[in-house]
């Protein structure tokens, strides 16, 4: 983060973080809105936090924030003054609701999240062709928000995608995220170097991610866990 910061610094760049899944998440005890000029996090009902739908903009710059005050109503500055067009992008009265009920319960749906994350480190740490997320840096706050496993084709014997397409046949429904990457969606190609994503672009071919919501049991993590096993030693 410190070098994104000094390369936004030595070329005059605004710094705009994608903190979608980043609610709670904390570096060196502060939170990840402590770190660029624009936080930009989601309050989509698969998050660890929620309102259903939604989301949060937090800002260095109070003008900027100014700005995008008038942005999400309709640019009005008073009720009979429009100073830039804008849209209605505000958050309504039932959704904030959602938020300030789930607010009181972030703790225990993180520590729960934790939990079958750990799980899933446990039973899949071993299998051949798994790679699992190191560990954080011991300064890192995770919200486990994600579960996400790496496959290695040639060494676990199957592929990404017949992976997911396996687990699919058992009742186990897990996401490619990220993929496609952005480049190769038809609105974006004309604008893209396709040539330069070679490492991402692998990536992405190999990234699973695997089922982790509050009222999942640690049995089903281990019932995944065993499928994963099982389906790659056929």
């Amino acid at each position: 983060m410190n070098a994104l910061a000094d390369i936004a610094r030595k070329h005059n760049l605004k710094l705009i973080y994608d903190a979608a899944h980043a609610f709670d998440v904390k570096v060196g005890g502060k939170s990840i809105a402590h770190f660029g000029d624009l936080s930009m996090f989601s309050f989509h009902a698969t998050k660890p936090y929620h309102s259903i739908e939604g989301g949060m903009l937090t800002f260095k710059d109070s003008g900027l924030k100014q700005k995008f005050d008038y942005l999400k109503n309709f640019g009005f500055k008073n009720e009979v003054e429009v100073v830039m067009p804008g849209t209605n992008a505000k958050m309504n009265e039932l959704q904030a609701l959602m938020g300030e009920m789930v607010f009181a319960y972030v703790d225990q749906i993180i520590n729960k999240r934790e939990r079958l994350y750990q799980r899933y480190h446990e039973s899949l740490k071993d299998v051949p062709g798994i790679r699992l997320v190191p560990a954080f840096p011991t300064d890192v706050e995770y919200n486990y928000a994600y579960m996400p496993i790496e496959v290695n084709e040639d060494i676990y014997g199957l592929s990404r995608d017949r992976l997911y397409e396996e687990l699919k046949k058992y009742n186990v429904f897990t996401r490619r995220y990220f993929y496609p990457l952005l480049c190769d969606f038809p609105c974006y190609r004309a604008v893209t170097v396709k040539d330069s994503l070679s490492v991402a672009r692998s990536v992405a071919s190999r990234i699973l991610t695997l089922p982790i919501y509050y009222d999942l049991a640690l049995d089903d993590v281990q019932r995944i866990c065993d499928l994963i096993i099982m389906i790659g030693s056929k």
